[in-house]
């Protein structure tokens, strides 16, 4: 949500920054952190932090097209963004500008073309802005001594440096035209800056929203393919013979083949016992009939699994569709509610978090691929008091679809000291480590999905994934570098973390 401003109110706002910059030097100039954005900033933005005897500034520029910010703040200003893309101009920028003293903010004649003047040894330096709303721009230009200008970087990396040409002088005709000034937003720079900042902070949740609600739909798509495939796939199994009534038809004329009373050919034909029918049943002539009766008795078994497995995934995914699809219009209520009240984002905000601190789903915290990974993930989720991701696994399937796919090398990842059980896993990512707090909610959901709830005091190890490996040809790991908790669960601690669940 940039502006597009008249040269007459360019130079008006420049002419309020020029007694906070002119005499100040230059520290640094980098790309500000927006950590309401999806990326964490903004491209073609950037800062210049300068300081003075007294003071220390941040003067912001965004160059996009129909989207140009000009802000000068007191104090250092925004922080830099860790995980910027930074072009060659903002590094050259960077290299060049820093300790160089600004001798003068100028502008362009009757053009929307500022000027930052710099002292520097052989010749001064300018930063031009061209902030022409659809072609804007910045060019480092270095003043020759016999009064030429040579272009030395462009913040359009694309085109040629010799290529950059300032505005020509306006005819008369042109300077005769009424150019817009709107004095209520710059009767003076403290109006003006309460604008802009009212203006900034609307851009920076709606894009959050926006980016959250991407986010949501993308989870909500997953998880809506996913339930349909979990469904498709217990009426094939559904659809499936009757295994079990095969398996006793069979089984109970056995003992006729040895003895010759019946040929053992495919397929078998065996008497209905309700109606007298005849039912054919398929088996495979390479067992013998005991191993046939046992093969469909397992079959039976699996069919029911599989039958069981489905519903209850399908209803799982049911649950967390029907959670999303609420977020998502809560979500979206509130873009209505922050297009409307503009005034009060902090209570929007905090809603927002509300929302999303058990789910995940923030911007920035982790990849869209990785939060729709999350989100088809079988297993449970939690979310720590200090907001860190707790995954539990409560099979092997699960144990090792959560330690080889979805953790990384940094994650903490748990387990019940010598038994088999639940593997757990602590999104950690950019940080370190987790809190003891966090550790000890973890141990205690390990060894509840471990079957451990009566267990008492129990050791749980724990290690980051990287020295976990999967055993060959098994299901099983081995882990190494190690540390060990003993835990006795606290029954009220881990209602409070059961409890997110049937909440999620």
């Amino acid at each position: 949500m940039g502006f597009q401003w008249s040269w007459k109110e360019l130079h008006r706002i420049w002419g309020w920054y020029s007694d906070d910059l002119t005499g100040s030097f230059v520290e640094k100039v980098y790309i500000p952190a927006r950590p309401d954005r999806a990326a964490g900033f903004i491209k073609n933005e950037w800062a210049i932090r300068l300081s003075g005897r007294s003071q220390t500034h941040c003067l912001i520029f965004r160059l996009r097209p129909q989207e140009i910010i000009l802000d000068c703040r007191s104090g250092k200003g925004p922080s830099a963004a860790a995980g910027a893309s930074r072009s060659g101009f903002d590094l050259f920028l960077d290299k060049i500008l820093p300790g160089l003293k600004v001798t003068k903010l100028s502008h362009f004649p009757n053009e929307r073309v500022l000027a930052l003047e710099l002292q520097s040894s052989p010749h001064p330096l300018i930063l031009y802005l061209v902030l022409i709303p659809a072609q804007p721009e910045a060019a480092l230009i270095e003043k020759l001594s016999d009064g030429s200008h040579r272009v030395i970087a462009r913040s359009k990396m694309s085109e040629e440096l010799e290529d950059f040409k300032l505005p020509t002088p306006q005819s008369e005709v042109a300077l005769q035209k009424t150019v817009p000034l709107r004095e209520d937003i710059l009767s003076d720079r403290r109006t003006y800056e309460r604008h802009i900042r009212s203006a900034q902070d609307c851009e920076e949740v709606e894009s959050y929203l926006a980016g959250l609600l991407k986010i949501e739909n993308q989870i909500l798509k997953k998880l809506k393919s996913s339930c349909d495939l979990t469904k498709t796939q217990a009426l094939r199994a559904r659809a499936e013979p009757n295994y079990a009534l095969f398996g006793d038809y069979l089984k109970s004329v056995v003992h006729e083949f040895p003895s010759g009373l019946r040929e053992y050919t495919s397929p078998v034909i065996v008497e209905n016992w309700e109606t007298g029918e005849p039912v054919k049943i398929p088996v495979d002539l390479q067992l013998s009939p005991v191993e046939q009766v046992q093969k469909f008795y397992w079959l039976a078994k699996r069919k029911e699994k599989r039958m069981r497995e489905g519903d209850d995934r399908s209803a799982d995914l049911e649950l967390k569709i029907e959670a999303r699809e609420e977020r998502v219009r809560k979500l979206k209520a509130l873009s209505i509610e922050n297009l409307r009240a503009s005034a009060d984002r902090e209570k929007i905000r905090s809603e927002i978090e509300k929302l999303t601190e058990s789910q995940g789903s923030k911007p920035g915290h982790f990849s869209s691929k990785e939060l729709l990974n999350f989100a088809e993930f079988p297993g449970k989720r939690f979310a720590s008091k200090e907001g860190l991701t707790i995954l539990v696994g409560r099979n092997s399937k699960e144990n090792l679809e959560l330690t080889t796919r979805l953790a990384r090398g940094n994650d903490l990842w748990l387990h019940v000291k010598g038994r088999p059980g639940a593997h757990t896993v602590i999104i950690l990512r950019e940080r370190k480590n987790a809190s003891l707090e966090t550790l000890l909610d973890a141990a205690m959901l390990t060894i509840f999905y471990s079957g451990g709830k009566e267990w008492g005091k129990t050791d749980v190890d724990y290690t980051f994934r990287k020295y976990v490996k999967r055993i060959k040809n098994s299901t099983e790991v081995s882990y190494t570098q190690n540390k060990t908790l003993s835990v006795t669960i606290d029954q009220k601690r881990l209602n409070e973390l059961l409890g997110q669940d049937s909440q999620s």
